[in-house]
């Protein structure tokens, strides 16, 4: 029922935020259009547009409403080509401009004229479907000059059933006369999602998936004559390749998570307390043995902005459940190795930093006797080995390592965002409990991130074959 509601609120959401998106970035580059040279602020109005839509395609992914599949994206595309794809939703142009390079597209004459959408698609040198020789001609001086051109020969959206209409010669022309290779491009979707017999104001069934497939390459040298090349592109995009068949469903999460807790199941608890056993073991003698003047830590604006609060001590002691999360669920041991080198290297920094340079939070007039559970706690942990926050800086990497791997085994947006929520929970804590100020929060974030950076990085968790790439994380 949850997931129900959020898939459908982030359905229309995302349209909301699309029309946001297009309205901002128009008024942005409505004033440019009055500076002249235009061919020059192209390039970087098309960057801008490509960095907008690919934004809105990664919320696409992450809210869970898509799964979007690339195939034969993975390396640098090319510029100077002329990309040809198939066209059965709404959204294809949208997810194809934010992944090919410096591209423009041709354009219904209404859109060009439309006072919401105009000044951007002018300024990024989109091209207007009303010109006809004109057309081609300006067309392919664009892919000439190095551009991408994406182009959907049919002139509109493929019907429901998969039949293409007839494609239209266009691109045919528009490559002979720039010279200029053909590249294809499949691409299929779960039924109704945007597609034409589905109004996008009507909710389809979510979540969606979505696969573009980079393909057959046309020399520019064996183009052919116009015809004879439209007749080869439409023969093609008719008749899938066998090796395509429907996406395959993801396997249930509840199966998945309970196989990976059972991996390891008795060395990885054992491994995580033994560690963290040793680690408050130097903790706690650095702490009450200072080899050197121990330095204040100042107040910032930011430590006046959150208020004392008690009951985020509940949040602060969670860490502890937090922290073994990411290795309970970890199946393979390069994967398990590699975590416990980055957590010991980390602690190990952490701890020299501690030694080298002690540091403490400022006294504060709270009287802790009023709040026993918080007393117990300065009791134990006192408010030294401040800077950086290790607190915070566990709680960052671990929230990295989960955020990826629940992306990879298609965890679903709720959990998601409930790793994110956790962690944002757990490093406000550590101020609204006066155990750190502000500075150590900001220290030990960047501590976590570089050593998530290193540890996470592409690759680590992923066991899928190459070819193939997915950017949901839905």
């Amino acid at each position: 029922m949850i997931r129900a509601g959020w898939l459908r609120f982030a359905y229309y959401f995302s349209w909301l935020l699309f029309g946001l998106g297009g309205l901002a970035i128009n008024i942005a580059y409505a004033p440019l259009l009055l500076l002249g040279n235009r061919e020059k602020m192209g390039r970087y109005a098309r960057r801008g547009m490509r960095w907008m839509l690919d934004l809105w395609l990664r919320w696409m992914g992450f809210s869970g409403i898509v799964r979007v599949t690339w195939k034969g994206f993975d390396g640098p595309l090319p510029g100077g080509v002329v990309y040809v794809a198939n066209h059965p939703t709404l959204v294809d142009a949208p997810f194809l401009l934010a992944r090919l390079p410096d591209a423009v597209c041709i354009l219904k004459p209404s859109l060009m004229r439309n006072p919401l959408i105009g000044p951007a698609v002018h300024l990024c040198g989109y091209v207007s479907g009303d010109k006809g020789v004109d057309l081609i001609r300006h067309a392919a001086h664009r892919v000439s000059e190095g551009q991408s051109l994406l182009i959907f020969p049919e002139g509109t959206r493929t019907l429901s059933d998969g039949a293409l209409h007839p494609l239209r010669p266009g691109f045919a022309l528009i490559a002979q006369l720039a010279k200029a290779p053909v590249r294809l491009i499949r691409v299929r979707s779960s039924p109704h999602m945007a597609r034409k017999d589905w109004p996008w104001w009507q909710l389809p069934p979510v979540p969606g998936w979505f696969e573009f497939t980079l393909e057959e390459l046309i020399p520019a040298d064996r183009l052919g004559p116009p015809a004879a090349l439209t007749q080869q592109v439409g023969d093609w995009l008719r008749v899938p390749p066998a090796a395509h068949l429907p996406t395959p469903l993801a396997p249930p999460l509840s199966p998945l998570l309970a196989a990976r807790l059972r991996a390891f199941w008795l060395a990885k608890p054992l491994g995580v307390a033994g560690g963290m056993s040793a680690f408050f073991l130097v903790y706690f003698a650095i702490l009450k043995h200072p080899q050197f003047p121990v330095f204040t830590m100042p107040l910032t604006a930011p430590d006046h902005w959150v208020p004392f609060q008690p009951l985020a001590l509940l949040l602060y002691v969670s860490l502890w459940i937090y922290v073994p999360l990411l290795p309970a669920l970890l199946d393979k041991p390069r994967d398990l190795l590699r975590y416990a080198l980055a957590a010991f290297a980390m602690a190990v920094f952490g701890l020299v930093c501690f030694l080298l340079w002690p540091t403490a939070i400022p006294s504060t007039e709270i009287k802790w006797a009023q709040y026993p559970a918080m007393a117990f706690l300065k009791s134990v942990d006192g408010s030294g080995n401040a800077c950086p926050s290790l607190h915070v800086a566990f709680a960052v990497f671990n929230a990295a390592g989960l955020q990826r791997l629940l992306r990879e085994i298609r965890a679903g947006s709720v959990l998601l965002l409930l790793n994110l929520f956790w962690c944002a929970g757990i490093v406000y804590s550590t101020m609204a409990t006066r155990q750190h100020v502000a500075l150590d929060v900001l220290a030990g974030t960047v501590l976590g991130l570089l050593f998530a950076a290193w540890t996470f990085k592409k690759g680590l968790f992923a066991h899928s074959s190459g070819g193939e790439r997915e950017t949901s994380v839905g």
